[in-house]
């Protein structure tokens, strides 16, 4: 036994010299008594303190909504999902998780919820039960009937396709699918005839180039990388050859990088 962890003599320490705590609150709407998180930590402080035993927080998982109250007024709810850590002397921990959930008009929500996780994580370490309106038991705001809506949170930017402003505005979907098909051409042995670094440069074209003069380019080089160097045929029978051939569609390459 004399490895035993201390923080499970310290609890059961404090657990002995922690007195029962009666529901002496009343909750004003809903009309039902409860024990307040200050009746809680008035009755455990000392004890804890005598123990050497002390509390740490962590919030794991945060959730926010919205509503009306009956009044008409904002209403803002919280719900926290809250690890409480006891430590003792020597460091050693255990840790209790634990919802808190409140409501409020003002900023309030989150404090409350905090005290009330931490209530509940007290009366399960120290087998005694608790909360605060001061206690968030004492005032229970009622919400009109689904007005309660989450949090909505924006959408993250667009990337922008380039860090500049293409010359002629953006390639059009048209545009883009030939680019695709002419820069994922392939020789009869199957390899890609446009490296990757080629494929780059030929998309940072565009900010001196409209995507129809790219497109000439890009069909310019193909034709001389695919006509027989003895006799080099017409740019249509060139490019018509070359798009004859395996070509990968859509806007990604093999090799998976983007077609402008």
């Amino acid at each position: 036994m004399e490895n035993v962890p201390m923080i499970y003599k310290s609890i059961i320490d404090v657990m002995k010299k922690i007195n029962a705590i009666g529901k002496d609150r009343k909750n004003d709407t809903q009309h039902f008594s409860y024990r307040g998180i200050d009746d809680v930590m008035n009755e455990l402080h000392g004890a804890l303190t005598e123990s050497g035993v002390f509390i740490v927080p962590e919030v794991l998982e945060e959730n926010r909504s919205t509503g009306k109250s009956k009044s008409g007024g904002e209403l803002f709810y919280t719900r926290l999902k809250i690890r409480f850590t006891f430590y003792a002397a020597d460091g050693s921990s255990v840790n209790a998780v634990v919802i808190g959930e409140a409501m409020d008009s003002g900023d309030k929500a989150s404090n409350k919820a905090l005290s009330i996780g931490l209530k509940y994580a007290m009366l399960q370490v120290f087998c005694i039960p608790t909360e605060d309106e001061k206690d968030p038991d004492a005032v229970s705001p009622q919400p009109q009937p689904e007005s309660m809506k989450p949090e909505q949170k924006k959408p993250a930017p667009k990337k922008p396709k380039f860090d500049f402003e293409p010359k002629g505005g953006e390639t059009t979907p048209e545009e883009k699918r030939e680019i695709g098909l002419l820069l994922t051409s392939k020789t009869p042995d199957g390899k890609l005839i446009f490296t990757k670094e080629e494929v780059k440069n030929y998309s940072d074209m565009r900010k001196d180039f409209t995507a129809a003069q790219v497109i000439a380019f890009i069909k310019k080089e193909l034709q001389m990388r695919t006509a027989p160097a003895e006799d080099l045929p017409p740019a249509v029978e060139a490019i018509k050859n070359a798009v004859d051939g395996e070509i990968v569609s859509g806007e990604k390459s093999a090799d998976g990088f983007d077609i402008f």
